[in-house]
């Protein structure tokens, strides 16, 4: 989903090998979507800052792939390939954004709610223990995703390799 135009068969053919395998075309995703998760979750060391500046953009990315892979391929096209893993990555991408936000927010609750019982900065470096589990959550949603896509990947170029045959 992230970065949907990207070829991750592209090195598999650079090496030479016209045959691309399920462990290449799984590491070819992580390494596009995982560093997403990553960025959405370095919130927990910038104070929140990290996150709130990502998510828009990865948004902004997201939608414009998708806009231009529908031109390019038409939106069945599209829509029927992605619906299988893109709810995963999805859910993986605002669990990494929660998880990033969680220890500011959970700072910002203490300092503004009134019967407050600990300090924001104890609040904050609280909350990280939480955000870890909810980071945990991401990657295996990232994890499943991409293992979804990379299945989907292999089928679609079996099919193709049989088009041509």
């Amino acid at each position: 989903m992230i970065g949907f135009q990207t070829n991750i068969g592209e090195d598999a053919g650079q090496r030479g090998n016209t045959s691309l395998s399920w462990w290449d075309a799984f590491r070819g995703v992580l390494a596009v979507n995982g560093p997403a998760v990553a960025l959405l979750y370095s919130g927990v060391l910038t104070v929140g800052v990290g996150t709130l500046i990502a998510l828009p953009i990865l948004a902004i990315y997201i939608g414009a792939t998708l806009r231009a892979s529908t031109d390019l391929l038409g939106a069945n096209q599209v829509f029927g390939t992605i619906w299988v893993y893109a709810p995963l990555e999805f859910m993986a991408v605002a669990f990494g954004a929660a998880s990033g936000l969680m220890p500011l927010l959970s700072a910002l609750r203490a300092a503004f709610w009134l019967h407050a019982e600990e300090r924001p900065i104890r609040a904050y470096l609280g909350e990280i223990g939480n955000s870890l589990r909810i980071l945990v959550i991401a990657t295996s949603l990232m994890l499943l995703a991409a293992s979804v896509e990379a299945s989907v990947i292999m089928l679609n170029s079996t099919l193709e390799g049989r088009n041509i045959q």
